[in-house]
């Protein structure tokens, strides 16, 4: 609009797609994906026990700090040649990396990794201004009896699963499992750590009379213990890892990093 542009006006609006979730509430649809994600989570929930560097507290604090690390072009090539052989996509093949990493540190084989959907997946949404994400909870087990390319096909028919019953509310999921089994009020709910590969095109904004540039935040918080971000680049791929202060050394959040890069 500054640049004196039009907005095509969109063919729903919010409101539309709220009504249409209210539809499907009690419908098979959504009674399907509800027994889906009970299912994941019918047994007792894995507790990620990583290395801290201070003890987790029952008032924890949302500070947070960032360490910001990258993939160069040949190796995250290698990766995209991984993931095109066995199947999967470079998320699958860092999600399936990071679940690894994780489950080395804390000696855990049941590993559960929060990861966002942009819930844009019916035609007609895309343009639409609106609050659409969800949580996926993704379980991944990385066992010692697999070789690493096994491994990725779990993570992988994991994905899609979840991706195919994205509709259901994390909310909800955390409200039925809260009434079946005690969870540690210390933690977040079902996952202390999240993945997120950010794969949105954003244009180079070029305005008559304006200069735009990205601006970073200087306020930190961080609602996870850990939080890995990714998004590609020219140079490769690009990383931010945000941790908890009160849980974490900046310091041991740069050693995560180049296990992960390892």
């Amino acid at each position: 609009l500054y640049a004196g542009e039009e907005l095509t006006p969109p063919a729903f609006q919010y409101r539309d797609y709220a009504q249409y979730c209210y539809d499907q509430a009690g419908g098979d649809f959504m009674k399907a994906q509800q027994e889906y994600w009970q299912s994941q989570f019918s047994d007792e929930i894995p507790q990620l026990e990583l290395p801290l560097d201070y003890a987790r507290s029952v008032h924890g604090s949302l500070a947070g700090g960032l360490f910001r690390f990258q993939l160069d072009a040949g190796k995250t090539s290698r990766l995209n040649s991984l993931a095109v052989r066995e199947g999967a996509t470079l998320f699958m093949a860092l999600m399936a990396s990071f679940g690894l990493l994780l489950a080395k540190l804390s000696g855990n084989e049941d590993v559960v990794v929060g990861t966002p959907t942009a819930g844009r997946n019916r035609p007609g949404l895309e343009q639409v201004m609106g609050m659409f994400v969800n949580t996926l909870p993704l379980r991944m087990n990385p066992g010692a009896e697999l070789d690493f390319t096994a491994y990725l096909q779990q993570v992988k028919e994991g994905a899609l699963s979840a991706m195919a019953n994205q509709d259901y509310p994390f909310e909800e999921l955390v409200e039925w499992v809260e009434k079946n089994q005690p969870l540690d009020h210390r933690r977040n709910p079902l996952f202390d750590v999240m993945f997120a590969m950010q794969n949105l095109e954003m244009e180079e904004m070029q305005i008559p009379g304006l200069t735009l540039a990205p601006y970073a935040s200087q306020k930190r918080t961080a609602k996870f213990d850990l939080t890995l971000s990714c998004w590609e680049e020219q140079e490769g791929l690009a990383f931010a890892m945000e941790y908890r202060t009160d849980l974490f050394k900046a310091s041991s959040a740069e050693l995560l990093a180049r296990y992960f890069q390892r």
